[in-house]
């Protein structure tokens, strides 16, 4: 099939983590023999244009291993002001769909990540009169549980998903979450979680041959910010440094909170075990998951939770808050779930896993997740999908 993809927010190269899950879904539809383009649209600040090279609708086209990535990088002329913002990025689009028309025709599929605002895009910018594809939006926001959209924004996602042919949600609890804050109907919409990158499969380590390993690492790899509540993850982690003073915490991301996160440690004397790695690569995660022995997530809320499925795919057992998408995500033989902003009980379950290591077989956990976040598995899921809702449907 032909396919189009119009994410709302796409990395900026290789090595860039913002949404870098849509870039794995591009890669693994292209393996799959489908022939994918994506449509890259960055509104940046004029600072960051010069330095990017900027030259109004000028079209950046790059091969991505087998996918075709046409890339507008442009001022944000109007930030702060949405409908004339919204303005400019169907211009980008409009612009973009007729090259694309005119050197290859139509796409059998186009398919939106987020509603706000791929979603919009594809549902506000013509009727596809000429050999309609089908349209299809996955949901992947977190925005609706914690009341980040406004009315106008949710009235808007309602009608994207009332026009579209098909919508995928990444998790039940999203599903939930934007029903409930848009009144859309969402009770046909399919729940397909994100695809895993073949390498974090590969080169998982045997399990451990004893228990309570004097130097457990555990590692967390997410954005320095609030809702991911590193500060609760730090001091549980001093609470596990009592029992295990050889232990280290690794903090892979950057963020606003990464100062306040230092003093913490700084503040309850662990800063020698906590390393703070920064931002890292999108192809570093996969090794440097595979040194660690517990994945730990404390977030306040996640809409599914891609890098704990990164986590499990390496063979790593997960602790995790209730947060949302976790539940979906970790079974009891793959680690444990805790409460949302549990700190005690977040540290029993850190400590339980450090003990107990031999319990948790890597190539058990890896192979579970296989089954269930493997690319070819997704892909399968996607295809049905687009089947079912292929062909010049009026709108």
């Amino acid at each position: 099939m032909k396919i189009l993809l119009v994410p709302s927010w796409y990395p900026q190269n290789s090595s860039d983590m913002s949404g870098s899950f849509f870039r794995t879904q591009a890669m693994a539809l292209a393996e799959e023999g489908h022939e994918v383009t994506v449509f890259a649209i960055h509104l940046v600040p004029i600072y960051k244009c010069i330095k990017m090279g900027f030259r109004p609708l000028r079209i950046h086209k790059e091969e991505d291993g087998k996918v075709s990535t046409w890339r507008v990088v442009s001022i944000n002329f109007f930030p702060g002001i949405l409908f004339l913002s919204l303005w400019w990025r169907k211009r980008i689009f409009l612009h973009l769909y007729r090259k694309y028309i005119e050197e290859g025709g139509a796409p059998d599929i186009i398919h939106a990540h987020a509603a706000l605002w791929g979603g919009w895009l594809i549902t506000r910018s013509g009727n596809f009169k000429e050999d309609p594809p089908a349209l299809v939006v996955t949901e992947h926001t977190s925005g609706y549980a914690q009341g980040r959209i406004r009315n106008r924004q949710c009235e808007m996602a309602r009608e994207v998903y009332e026009k579209v042919d098909s919508v995928i949600f990444v998790s039940e609890v999203l599903r939930g979450d934007v029903e409930k804050a848009t009144g859309a109907d969402l009770s046909a919409a399919h729940i397909v979680p994100n695809p895993v990158a073949k390498q974090f499969f590969e080169n998982v380590r045997s399990a451990k041959t004893q228990g309570g390993d004097a130097s457990p690492i555990f590692v967390n790899v997410a954005g320095l910010t609030s809702i991911k509540n590193q500060q609760m993850l730090i001091n549980a982690f001093c609470e596990v440094q009592r029992e295990f003073p050889l232990a280290r915490l690794w903090l892979v991301g950057d963020g606003p909170e990464k100062k306040a996160l230092i003093q913490t440690a700084r503040k309850m004397g662990v800063e020698s075990s906590v390393v703070f790695f920064g931002k890292k690569a999108a192809d570093e995660i996969p090794s440097l998951l595979r040194k660690a022995d517990v994945y730990v997530l404390s977030s306040n809320y996640e809409s599914f939770g891609v890098a704990a499925v990164e986590a499990l795919s390496s063979g790593l057992p997960v602790v995790a808050t209730r947060c949302g998408g976790p539940q979906e995500i970790v079974w009891k033989e793959d680690g444990a779930l805790v409460a949302v902003g549990d700190q005690r009980a977040l540290a029993r379950q850190m400590l339980f896993i450090a003990k107990n290591l031999e319990k948790f077989d890597p190539k058990v956990i890896s192979r579970r997740a296989f089954g269930r976040f493997s690319s070819c598995k997704i892909m399968k899921r996607l295809k049905e999908i687009y089947l079912e809702c292929r062909g010049p449907l009026s709108r």
